[in-house]
């Protein structure tokens, strides 16, 4: 507020003016609506006008914004003229002086109207100006710029208000001075786009185009700077009429000859100026062009008048260079230092793009700025990606592809490019090349600008579009690298090591970017010729050169330019004579290696070395590169371009160039130069042979049509190589270069130089692949790894393992040219796991660690499996061979054989011998292995070289693959047959029609046709006899070697050994991971390079083993998919098991060192199998289930266990064969044509007689596999068949070893062959290490084997008594080849299988790591157990004969005579065996441990004694020493003794029941009583009167007899009551099983019965014997088991009770006996009734029992009643005769001690009344017999007294007539009277007997009325009689003399 203001507020009205103010200005605060801002407008103009007294308007600052507001665009007119209203009441009532002074308040609202106003509102505005403004004058100077910009907008052409707002604009500049004007007009012009061309047009209408520019300077305003920048932003400005209009100002301001504005405000306009090119407008080109080019805008010349020419083009080009030209280069490169990259392109390109100016501009400007152009172009885009740091010149393609791709893919650096590439594609595809070219060859002397120069072309080869013109990559890039090569040559010497690497890194980016060119063959070289051409041949050459193709000038050129390298840096001061350079260095790079290696390596590089080795490694990549560069021929004339040198293939001595590439091969300083310089020799080596064998491939090809013009479309790349064949040829055969760079090179592989292994190795690999032969490098190393200095050799060992490993990791694919591998080397490698130096052994298992451990073995195996796969090693089977001869006949009838042979060489010699390739190095075998190099191509045409090749066709049309080998049924040898007529024609048929088939022919070595006639000549008929076609058949029979293969030539055996050894070596020397490497290792999934072969190789020797030819065509998928997942495991079991199973054919030639040789391999395959197993069998201890599974069936593949079984078998005959030979002799042994296997395999007399070294190999892999086998399976194989005999040599699938018949049938047949006692030892062990592993058959095969060893020890002991004299009877077995301590063996081999069986493992002596099964187990333990008796008579007979050699008292005669091929060797050591043996069982297993005693027991008894009553025999003499040896075991003292016998008495084992062994149980125990005291025989027998059984009871009771009988009285009564209870007890016992055949007839009563079964009659002699033959018979008779001990028990009681009672229980305590007695009788009596047949037995001892107790008068209580009963039985009288003494005696005790028995029985009436009278009579007669039979049995006259009593019975029988039956008794009775009564008592009796006599001796009393049998027993009575009567003396019967001599008076 000024100090107006201040005053004026003093002033009541003025503060109400003011108030009115703000009220009227408070009516916008509340406008809403257009119509309220023309009211508020209204309002206010009101309160103005109402004041205008007042020239102080108050609220100036409000009221102006107010204004300016209303003034917007957007409002209508109407408000705008109501605004512009009170302005000019404002200026009205303010004047002109407050209105300067308030100019900015009002001018902000007022200025931006006039461009914006309505046509109704411009007119006010515009008189405003003109009324209140113009008169400011000079004031108006700060609002002048603004008034300006609001006026011009009015200046518009055609608008009815130009003329009035022009004339204001001048009057504006009348009244401000011109130089102000013009200064605000272009502040304006710059500042205001919307100006801009009112504003120029302005300028350019009142500028006066007469006068200079010099003459209207006002023109510029007062700051040329501010003109500048307006006309500089005028001519950028987007609209082209401004453009235009500026330009036609420049053009006239501002010419290029004229100094009105400094040279950088030209250079700062021009640059601007340079911008309207972009529009590609004419209009503004050609005043741009005009402009520079000295011309106004008329076209008309200007510049100085003095340099004006009359020529338009002189002008141009003197204007443009003198005035132009270095103003316009100026702003473009200020465009590039301000990394204007965008603009400066698209200037320069839109200035070259004029046509007109083209000529001119273009070239002028772009030679200034073209480097600059690139600089920038490449700084922008590495700051763009940024890329500093990151190496412009890495030779790696993949980065430059990413970095370009990069460049691309960026949106700025994308656009840049693209750009950029306009600009060059504007250009001639020449020009930018040849530019670059120029450029190089000016800078070459300033080593900055070098370096910066590869950078920049680099970076432009990456981003510049080279495929536009194809021109540009076939002639005008090789024309670049021509160029700089030659640059290079010429200033080699002035360059830096570090600007010539980048200059080649660049030549081989440019040589990447270069195509080849499409040529003609004419323009060809005919061969590479050297840069060095002499003078005088230069002019002649000079057309050649020029037509040679600019890739062949560059590689001349660089031929020279690494030569003058080599020279320069590489060899400084060698040899450079071409004569001298080659071979003279070579003799002495062996001193220079050692030089080099005494001296040692620097570990750190020079910085100078490391440069030089950049820049040499840089040019020999590029001339690589250069030397495999193609070249593109059109088809026609090719073929004729092959040299005249090529052809006739003379060695060529190598150009200057190679040989001082050779001289840096061996002489450089520093390995690193020298690895590049061999790199580079052997890749041009390479280069030349695939060219040499790609051309040899082309000649050879079918495809020789018509030569094809280039028109036809076909194009041939050609590689034209340096190297030509002739001088490899020079090289390999006048120099040994090769040689010496393997020396070099091996010689880096020390430990010294650790930095240069990776290099080297690549690089010997590399020269192993290329050297003329595979040979020198497998010298270099063999001759170090069998180097006579130890050091030396040790070095090389490990230099061995350095090039192995690091070959490993070489980019090695299965497209790779090389398959050379280090054959040689790597088996003295592999022999040196088996050396005897530590030292090199041990750096040979380290070696084969690392290669188990980076899985490499397949390299490994490789070339060993390629040896056990040699086409000579092929076998037939023997099913599938027949006889070679007839074949030969019937190929001979072929007529084809030519083609035939011809046609089989060739598929042989391509597919087979062509793949194995094999060092000829190597010593050949006399058989003449197939030796083939990389370059033997020409082998299939030299027959005579050609492998011999064995005939092997087959005779079948239907080849037979490999049967089941063998059948059921039992063993037999080959049955051959010889073919009859018919069917040898069949035979002969059958091959020709086969002979289709490929076969191969029988072909001499020597290749004569004498010799081949000879060879296939079969017409000689004693050949053709002795050839005889056989045939094998099974015939359902078995061959014992089925499962032999036959080999049908010979072969190496010495090379396969060393191979199969190699395998064994390894896995001696790193088991664990050498199985689990060839486990995991697939032959199909690493890379080896003989792989195909290998495969093919396989697929041979499996059909040919299957029954197929070797030889035949196989399908190409067939084989690899065979083997496709087929591990190298697998691979090697199934050839070692070919090899195991291999014998030549007896129709092969083979010596006894063959023969040897096959034997060797036997061995070591058996060896390699069983080091393989055994290792298996720890890993799948721990390994997944999975690997299991694999090894399961990789065995089931391979048919492991078969063929071993198969083959163990084999070699049991061989020895049984050869046995047989040497029993009957060779000659008998030689058997007829084809009726031995023998006729077919040639079994060497070695191989038959020394079978015990491949057989003792085998049992170590069958106990392995069976390990094995119970790991993977787990011992559980449920479904074994019950049904198999274990006897069956069938081979069962699924079953595991132990459980087939074959495994068992092999080891009895083996401890059965008494020739091969040597091998018993290891069978023996092989059965006891693989106990644990038999699973169910664990019984099976131990009670097996355990017999069978003890009939081995009982024939050994056999034989040693008859060969020491003991016994006469020779033995049938007698063993030979007896190995010492044979029998100790065996003994041994019975306690470890017995004790595995019997004993816990904790108590066995021999433990054993792994337990069978508990349930196979006790089965096991079982049948040891039923077998222990019979170990025990082994054992006892060898104890016995121990016992005799041990004695002082052996037949002197005998010992002094007599020697045995069996040494006992040391008898302590025997026995203590012995009690080891028997000392744990009887422990364990007492009971069945005596039961077996008393089996043996038994056995040992003596000769049947005469004495029957003797249940136990005395002891024999072995029972005695059977006795010995069961006391020296020192578990069994005697209290054991008896309680074990107890044990066995109380529970029989098994073989008691099968065996009555439980009577010499305890007859055994009677040969201890001499050894027992009272007191222990009570203790003893006391316990057992609740559980004596059966016999054994019985035979223990006679054992008590004895000791009754020994012991008759006994002091203690105590002891005689014990004595007493024991024997009631016993006896009651006894009675038990005495009544053990009875049963009871009903339930109810108590009755008892016999059993309708058979009875065993015994004797106590032969008590086991009756049993043992009875017991089958009685057990297949009946169902039940009956007691066969009833009888002995009766017999026993018979003999023994009734003496013993008597003994034992004394006078007064007889009582005692009663009750047992009746208990006894009990069971006795149901015997004594049974009278049948089967119970005749039982009766006899029940009767003699009975007889013995009758005896004794005490007893008669217990037995008188039943005795009498049993008399009066009717059947009484059916007895054996044997009884009746017994009965007798009975009877007499019955009669005799009893008064009245005999009164009863006389007075028995015993007649029913309801009898008839036919029983009446029978009971008269029966008690006849029996009252005759009591007088007998009665002593003489006993019953004289009785009788007149007698003789009234008889007389009153014989009363009643007609009963023949009952005077049959009266006749008995007769003959009784005449036996026991005295004569003299008979004579009242004889008148009756005479006449009775009488009566029936006529025959008169018969009558027909009865049953004339009866009257004819009657009558046979009556001649008894009478026989009687004449057979006594006379003086006993005189009565009967008498009436003798009556009756012959009578007659």
């Amino acid at each position: 507020m000024n100090a107006e203001e201040l005053e004026l507020l003093g002033d009541s009205k003025y503060r109400n003016y003011v108030a009115a103010v703000d009220k009227a200005l408070k009516n916008f605060e509340y406008s809403s609506e257009w119509a309220d801002l023309i009211s508020a407008l209204g309002k206010l103009n009101k309160v103005l006008q109402n004041n205008g007294k007042y020239q102080v308007v108050p609220k100036k600052l409000t009221i102006g914004k107010r204004l300016a507001q209303c003034l917007h665009p957007a409002l209508p007119s109407g408000v705008h003229r109501k605004a512009l209203e009170t302005y000019e009441i404002i200026f009205k009532i303010i004047g002109p002086k407050r209105l300067a002074k308030d100019l900015f308040l009002y001018s902000s609202g007022l200025f931006p109207l006039l461009s914006n106003a309505a046509m109704s509102v411009k007119p006010v505005l515009l008189g405003l100006y003109e009324t209140y403004y113009l008169p400011l004058g000079k004031t108006l100077k700060p609002g002048l710029q603004g008034l300006l910009t609001g006026v011009l907008p009015g200046l518009e052409e055609g608008s009815e208000y130009y003329d009035r707002t022009n004339t204001l604009l001048e009057k504006v500049a009348a009244a401000v001075e011109q130089p102000a004007f013009y200064s605000a007009l272009w502040g304006s012009i710059l500042t205001s786009p919307a100006v801009r061309l009112p504003g120029v047009s302005f300028v350019l209408l009142h500028l006066n185009r007469k006068l200079s520019m010099e003459d209207q300077l006002y023109i510029i305003g007062s700051d040329i700077e501010l003109m500048v920048e307006a006309v500089s932003t005028s001519v950028q400005d987007s609209s082209v009429l401004v453009q235009r209009s500026t330009l036609d100002l420049i053009l006239f301001c501002f010419p290029f000859h004229m100094s009105q504005a400094t040279r950088p405000d030209m250079i700062r306009i021009l640059s601007a100026a340079l911008h309207v090119v972009l529009r590609r407008d004419m209009s503004l080109n050609r005043r741009l062009y005009a402009w520079l080019l000295g011309f106004d805008n008329n076209g008309v010349q200007a510049g100085p008048r003095s340099t004006r020419l009359s020529n338009p083009e002189e002008h141009v080009t003197h204007y443009f260079n003198t005035h132009s030209k270095d103003m316009l280069v100026q702003p473009l490169l200020h465009d590039v230092y301000g990394r204007q990259m965008l603009r400066l392109t698209e200037r320069v390109l839109a200035i070259a793009l004029m046509p007109f100016c083209l000529l001119h501009l273009g070239p002028a400007i772009l030679e200034d700025i073209l480097i600059e152009v690139f600089r920038t172009l490449h700084t922008q885009c590495r700051a763009e990606l940024d890329l500093q740091n990151q190496n412009p010149f890495s030779k790696d393609q993949t980065q430059l592809s990413r970095s370009a791709l990069k460049l691309r893919e960026n949106k700025k650096t994308a656009e840049l490019i693209k750009t950029a590439n306009l600009l060059f594609n504007s250009f001639e595809p020449y020009y930018m090349w040849d530019y670059i070219a120029c450029w190089f060859e000016d800078s070459e002397t300033s080593a900055r600008s070098l370096v910066e120069f590869c950078e920049l072309v680099d970076f432009l080869l990456d981003i510049v579009s080279l495929e536009t013109y194809i021109e540009i990559q076939t002639e005008h890039l090789p024309q670049l690298l021509l160029r700089m090569v030659s640059a290079l040559t010429t200033h080699l010497q002035a360059l830096g090591l570090r600007e010539l690497t980048h200059c080649l890194r660049l030549c081989s980016k440019i040589l990447s970017k270069v195509q080849p060119p499409l040529v003609s063959p004419l323009v060809l070289p005919s061969g590479p010729s050297s840069a060095a051409t002499t003078p005088s041949a230069k002019d002649k050459d000079e057309k050649r050169v020029r037509d040679k193709p600019v890739m062949q000038c560059c590689l001349e050129h660089f031929q020279q330019f690494l030569s003058c390298l080599v020279r320069l840096y590489i060899t400084p001061g060698g040899q450079t004579e071409a004569g001298k350079s080659c071979s003279a260095e070579m003799d002495t790079l062996t001193v220079v290696a050692d030089k080099r290696r005494t001296s040692g390596f620097e570990e750190q590089m020079s910085y100078e070395q490391m440069e030089c080795l950049a820049a040499f490694t840089a040019a020999c990549q590029l001339f690589l590169e250069c030397s495999s560069f193609p070249v593109y021929i059109a088809e026609g004339n090719l073929k004729s371009s092959s040299t005249r040198e090529e052809q006739a293939g003379e060695s060529v001595q190598p150009a200057l160039w190679l040989q001082t590439l050779m001289d840096a091969c061996c002489s450089a300083a520093d390995f690193s130069i020298q690895a590049v310089a061999i790199s580079l020799v052997m890749d041009l080596v390479g280069l030349t042979q695939s060219v040499a064998m790609v051309t040899a491939e082309h000649v050879a090809s079918p495809d020789s049509g018509q030569p094809m013009s280039p028109s036809q479309g076909r194009v041939a790349v050609v590689i034209r190589p340096p190297l030509t064949p002739g001088i490899l040829k020079y090289i390999a055969e006048k120099t040994n270069f090769f040689k010496s760079v393997g020396l070099i090179l091996w010689d880096q592989l020390g430990e010294e130089t650790p930095q240069h292994h990776k290099r080297s190795v690549e690089l010997f690999y590399q020269l192993h692949n290329l050297a003329p032969s595979p040979s020198i490098c497998e010298d270099v190393i063999s001759q170090q790894l069998m180097h006579r200095d130890r050091r030396i050799r040790l070095e090389a060992h490990v230099k061995f393992s350095v090039l192995w490993h690091l070959t490993r990791d070489l980019n090695i694919t299965k497209s790779s040219p090389f398959n050379r591998t280090f054959d040689r080397s790597l088996f003295i490698m592999l022999d040196s796991l088996s050396y005897w130096d530590g030292s090199a052994s041990a750096v040979g298992r380290a070696w084969l660690n690392q290669v188990l451990q980076r899985h490499d073995i397949a390299r490994v195996l490789e070339p060993l499996l390629l040896l056990l796969l040699h086409p000579k090693t092929h076998r037939g089977s023997t099913i599938n061979i027949s006889d070679p001869v007839i074949c030969q006949s019937v190929s001979l009838e072929e007529e084809s054989l030519h083609k035939a042979v011809s046609a089989v060489l060739f598929e042989v010699v391509d597919r087979v011998v062509q793949m194995v390739e094999k060092e000829s190095s190597e010593t050949p075998s006399p058989d003449g292995w197939p030796q083939t190099d990389s370059d033997s191509s020409n082998l299939s045409t030299d027959m005579s070289n050609g492998p011999c090749i064995t005939l092997a066709p087959f005779s079948n049309t239907q080849p037979r693959t490999l049967p089941e080998l063998v059948a059921g049924g039992t063993l037999e040898f080959l049955a051959v047959a010889s073919i009859d007529a018919s069917g040898e024609e069949e035979h002969r048929e059958g091959i020709a029609r086969h002979s289709s088939s490929p076969s191969i022919i029988m072909l001499p070595d020597d290749g004569g046709n004498a010799a081949t006639e000879q060879s296939l000549q079969v017409d000689d008929p004693h050949r053709k006899r002795s050839q005889s076609s056989t045939q094998l058949s099974l015939k359902g029979k078995i061959m014992e070697r089925l499962h032999v293969l036959l080999y049908l030539q010979l072969y190496d055996s010495s090379r396969t050994l060393h191979a199969l050894s190699a395998i064994a070596a390894m896995l001696r020397a790193s088991p664990a991971g050498f199985v689990s490497a060839i486990s995991t290792t697939s032959i199909n999934n690493t890379y080896t390079p003989q792989l195909s072969l290998l495969q093919n190789l396989l697929a041979r020797h499996r059909v040919s083993v299957m029954g197929k030819d070797f030889y035949c065509p196989i399908p190409q998928d067939s084989h690899s998919h065979s083997f496709r997942s087929a591990m190298f495991l697998e691979i090697i079991i199934s050839l070692c098991l070919y090899f195991l199973r291999s014998y030549y054919s007896a129709h092969v030639a083979a010596t006894s060192q063959d023969l040897a040789g096959n034997h060797a391999m036997q061995l070591t395959s058996v060896e390699v199998l069983t080091l393989l197993f055994s290792e298996l069998v720890k890993v799948t201890g721990g390994s997944a289930k999975g690997f299991a599974s694999f090894i399961c069936d990789v065995l089931s593949k391979c048919k492991v266990q078969k063929v071993v079984l198969h083959c163990l078998l084999s070699t049991i005959f061989s020895v049984q064969k050869w046995h047989e030979h040497r029993v009957r002799g060779t000659n008998v042994a030689a058997v007829e044509e084809g009726l031995s296997e023998d006729s077919v395999i040639n079994l060497s007399e070695d191989q038959l007689d020394n079978c015990s070294a491949i057989q003792s190999q085998l049992l170590r892999l069958l106990q392995s596999v069976v390990v094995l086998e119970h790991r993977l399976i787990g011992g559980e194989v449920e479904h074994v068949n019950p049904q198999q005999p274990m006897t069956s040599l069938q081979y069962l699938h699924g079953q595991p070893i132990t459980a087939q018949g074959m495994f068992l049938c092999a080891v009895i047949r083996a401890l059965h062959q008494h020739h091969a006692c040597k091998m018993h030892p290891q069978w023996i062990g092989l059965i006891t290490a693989t106990l644990p592993y038999m699973g169910k058959v664990l019984r099976r095969v131990v009670a097996s084997v355990t017999l069978q060893l003890c009939k081995n020890l009982d024939n050994l002991i056999q034989q040693y008594r008859y060969e020491m004299g003991l016994t006469d009877t020779r033995p049938q077995w007698m063993a030979l080849c007896i190995p010492p301590d044979l029998i100790l063996t065996v003994l041994e081999g019975m306690t470890a299988i017995i004790h595995y069986c019997l004993l816990d493992p904790t108590s066995q002596y021999h433990q054993v790591r792994e337990l069978a099964n508990q349930k196979h187990l006790a089965e096991a333990r079982a049948g040891i157990l039923s077998i222990l008796h019979t170990i025990m008579s082994s054992v006892t007979l060898l104890w016995g004969v121990l016992y005799l050699a041990d004695s002082s008292d052996r037949p002197a005669e005998a010992s002094a005579c007599s020697t045995s091929n069996i040494n006992l060797g040391s008898t302590k050591n025997l026995r203590q065996q012995i009690l080891e043996l028997l000392g744990p069982i009887s422990m364990n297993h007492g009971a069945h441990f005596m039961a077996a005693i008393a089996y043996v027991w038994n056995e040992r008894k003596q000769a049947k004694t005469s004495s029957r009553n003797k249940v136990i025999p005395i002891a024999s003499e072995e029972q005695l020493l059977l006795v010995e040896l069961v006391r020296s075991v020192s578990a069994m003292r005697t209290e054991t003794v008896v309680q074990t016998v107890k044990e066995v008495l109380k529970q029989p084992p098994a073989i008691a029941k099968e065996k009555s062994l439980s009577v010499t149980a305890v007859g055994f125990k009677g040969g201890f009583k001499t050894h027992l005291r009272l007191s222990s025989f009570y203790r003893s027998i006391f316990p057992w009167r609740s559980a004596l059984l059966e016999i054994n009871l019985n035979v223990f009771f006679s054992v008590l007899n004895e000791f009754i009988l020994k012991n008759p009285t006994l002091e203690s009564k105590k002891d005689q009551r014990e004595l007493q209870d024991v024997t009631h007890k016993i006896v009651e016992a006894i009675g038990t099983i005495a009544g053990s055949s009875l049963e009871q007839t009903t339930w109810l009563r108590r009755n008892l019965e016999v059993k309708p079964s058979p009875q065993i009659l015994v004797d106590g002699a032969s008590l086991e014997a009756d049993v043992e033959d009875l017991m089958l018979t009685v057990m297949e008779a009946s169902s039940f088991t009956p007691s066969v001990y009833s009888v002995h028990a009766l017999t026993l009681l018979a003999e023994v009770l009734a003496h013993l009672l008597d003994m034992v229980f004394y006078s007064d305590e007889k009582e005692r006996v009663i009750p047992l007695l009746v208990n006894l009788m009990h069971y006795v009596v149901p015997y004594l009734r049974n009278h049948s047949a089967h119970n005749a037995p039982s009766y006899r001892a029940c009767i003699q029992l009975l007889s013995s107790l009758s005896g004794y008068q005490y007893t008669r209580r217990a037995w008188k009643k039943e005795a009498f009963d049993l008399f009066m039985d009717h059947t009484f009288f059916q007895m054996d005769s044997s009884c009746v003494s017994h009965w007798r005696a009975i009877i007499d005790h019955l009669m005799t001690h009893d008064k009245t028995t005999f009164r009863d029985l006389m007075s028995d009436s015993s007649l029913s009344l309801f009898t008839n009278r036919d029983a009446e009579l029978e009971q008269r007669a029966m008690l006849l017999k029996r009252l005759a039979f009591t007088i007998y049995s009665s002593e003489v006259d006993q019953y004289q007294k009785y009788l007149p009593d007698i003789q009234e019975r008889l007389v009153e029988s014989l009363r009643l007539p007609q009963v023949p039956i009952l005077h049959a008794q009266v006749f008995l009775f007769f003959r009784v009277l005449l036996l026991r009564m005295s004569p003299q008592h008979l004579t009242s009796l004889w008148p009756t007997m005479i006449t009775e006599l009488t009566t029936y001796s006529g025959g008169n009393g018969f009558s027909t009325s009865y049953n004339s049998q009866r009257w004819l027993n009657l009558y046979l009575s009556a001649c008894k009689l009478l026989d009687l009567a004449l057979a006594l003396p006379s003086e006993s019967l005189p009565q009967f003399q008498m009436w003798v001599s009556l009756h012959d008076f009578t007659h």
